[in-house]
């Protein structure tokens, strides 16, 4: 691989930190993901500034949020989702009852993930092909 494929490649990467950091900001559901954003936009901004805007290197952002999406997935993978309201009935008398319920399905989160790092890098892929990146 020659020097400018590698810093295709690194530039892809550096989007898909930006990516993952703009996905998490944003699904976070605590101050943790405030105290990310300004971090997310300020690498946006970077690169903004940069003129990379309209190289095909963008793409690793939908890798990064593929991430995230993964990420969750993995997280998640033993959790049960508790059906329709989340209250559960008596149980018969005598009977012992374990019941733990919680967190997300990762199914969802696992193929939004796939689908997401999919298109990244085969749209990315085929922008090298033709000759579109900015550091071909």
């Amino acid at each position: 691989m020659n020097l400018s494929g590698r810093r295709g490649h690194l530039l892809f990467g550096v989007w898909a930190i930006a990516g993952a950091l703009l996905a998490f900001s944003v699904l976070a559901a605590s101050s943790l993901g405030l105290l990310i954003l300004p971090v997310a936009v300020a690498v946006v901004v970077v690169l903004f500034r940069r003129g990379l805007r309209v190289s095909p290197e963008i793409l690793g952002s939908l890798a990064g949020a593929g991430g995230v999406s993964l990420l969750i997935a993995w997280l998640n993978h033993d959790s049960r989702p508790c059906a329709g309201s989340g209250t559960l009935g008596p149980s018969p008398i005598g009977a012992v009852e374990s019941v733990g319920c919680g967190g997300f399905a990762p199914e969802p989160w696992f193929v939004a993930g796939l689908a997401l790092v999919a298109a990244a890098w085969i749209g990315y892929g085929a922008a090298r092909r033709r000759g579109l990146s900015s550091t071909a």
